[in-house]
């Protein structure tokens, strides 16, 4: 199974969303790169993960690319 990771647009700001927390940020950018972070970390780990994201207020969630390792 995969873990999924989002940042969606709210009206306080950006949320990165996954199955235990809600968290807010200022900027899309940190959002997303937090979600990157996280996702780092559960890899290590051994999970499968996805970080999806919108990439601006409204607009469809899409798969976000992975920085190489």
């Amino acid at each position: 199974m995969t873990h999924r990771l989002g940042v969606f647009a709210t009206a306080a700001g950006w949320v990165l969303a996954d199955d235990d927390r809600l968290e807010t940020f200022e900027t899309r950018d940190r959002a997303v790169e937090a979600a990157l972070r996280l996702a780092h970390i559960a890899r290590w780990r051994g999970a499968e993960v996805e970080v999806v994201a919108q990439h601006h207020p409204g607009g469809p969630l899409n798969l976000v690319e992975q920085p190489p390792a």
